[in-house]
């Protein structure tokens, strides 16, 4: 290696270790630039490491929520809402005349063997046996859910007087449960209240009801 480059190797060395790394080049006004802009350039990687954070959070909370959402949407379409009886019976006399014609219908498969319509499943299990269609009972269905009677419905046959319930909300049910719905009987309708269950009507237009039902 030529002696010219040794030696200034060597000063660069000894420069290195006196001065930490300054320049000896650089005049004071240039190096405090140097380092206003290595801050700053700093300030900006903080802000946006912050941004990002912040970012990250907001993005989290949308997720959370569309999940609560999606959890809300499931739960209503496959349970029902609760509502309250003056909802109920704004629900019944806004639709009125469907749930008329409707229940026309019902009373004749009612009264044919037809006991339960549920999302997937129904009473009697084969259709067939009360001669309804697959497409009838598809027709049923979705005028049932447009109703609000998005678990069905279910009729019998007591003391001579056929009535028909829409399941317009539903919980549990496995061992007990709760169940409210719209009520379309000829008899005026009596309150019960049992050790562990009870009953509750309350008039829309006769021979239409509001009920509620517990069991648990």
């Amino acid at each position: 290696m030529p002696e010219w480059l040794i030696g200034k190797l060597s000063k660069s060395f000894v420069w290195f270790i006196h001065t930490g790394g300054s320049n000896p080049s650089l005049s004071a006004s240039q190096e405090q630039k140097i380092l206003i802009n290595s801050n700053e350039c700093m300030n900006k990687n903080s802000k946006s490491k912050k941004k990002l954070n912040w970012l990250s959070g907001i993005l989290i909370v949308i997720c959370l929520l569309g999940v609560l959402l999606f959890y809300f949407v499931k739960v209503s379409l496959t349970n029902g809402l609760y509502r309250s009886e003056e909802e109920m019976s704004d629900l019944f006399l806004k639709n009125e005349k469907k749930y008329v014609d409707l229940n026309e219908e019902l009373l004749v498969w009612c009264k044919n063997g037809l006991s339960r319509i549920d999302n997937t499943w129904t009473s009697p299990e084969n259709i067939s046996e009360i001669n309804m269609r697959t497409e009838e009972l598809r027709d049923i269905r979705k005028r049932l859910f447009d109703l609000g009677a998005v678990r069905g419905m279910r009729c019998n046959n007591i003391n001579e007087n056929m009535y028909v319930e829409y399941l317009t909300y539903t919980s549990g049910l496995a061992t007990g449960g709760k169940i409210q719905g719209i009520i379309y009987t000829e008899d005026i309708p009596k309150d019960y209240h049992g050790e562990s269950e009870f009953v509750e009507y309350k008039e829309i237009k006769h021979p239409w009801y509001s009920f509620f039902e517990s069991d648990y």
